[in-house]
């Protein structure tokens, strides 16, 4: 077992998930770049960027269960967790280091949607980048 320690505490991954967390950490900041690209794309200025980024980053950062679990928030916010792409990778996430087994069709759906929007950001850049 992989163990990792952070100030006393520990976190415990199983080898075998170890490459399944590495990948879901690899497609999720694929996903969130793709994202990116694809607002930069339909902004014109850099400041509008930044801000529009800032705001976004907080709301995802606190409308995904990273924090508290999801049982903890209101049943009326649940809807805008669900919209949320991190609350699935964390999902996985704990899935895979905690649970110790991966809901293969989490993990799917997942791959598909990042792939998509990866996709579809190449096509707007190529599309802004060419006159």
């Amino acid at each position: 077992m992989l163990s990792i320690s952070v100030v006393g505490f520990s976190i415990s991954i199983p080898p075998i998930s170890l490459p399944l967390v590495i990948m879901t950490i690899l497609i999720s900041s694929f996903m969130y770049s793709a994202m990116y690209i694809v607002l930069m794309t339909r902004i014109k200025t850099i400041s509008a960027f930044s801000s529009l980024i800032s705001i976004l980053n907080l709301v995802w950062i606190y409308s995904a269960p990273i924090f508290y679990p999801l049982e903890a928030i209101p049943e009326y916010l649940h809807p805008l967790t669900y919209l949320n792409p991190a609350t699935y990778f964390l999902f996985l996430l704990r899935s895979q280091m905690f649970v110790k087994e991966t809901p293969l069709s989490l993990l799917l759906a997942t791959i598909v949607v990042t792939s998509l929007l990866v996709i579809y950001a190449s096509w707007e850049l190529k599309k802004f980048i060419q006159p």
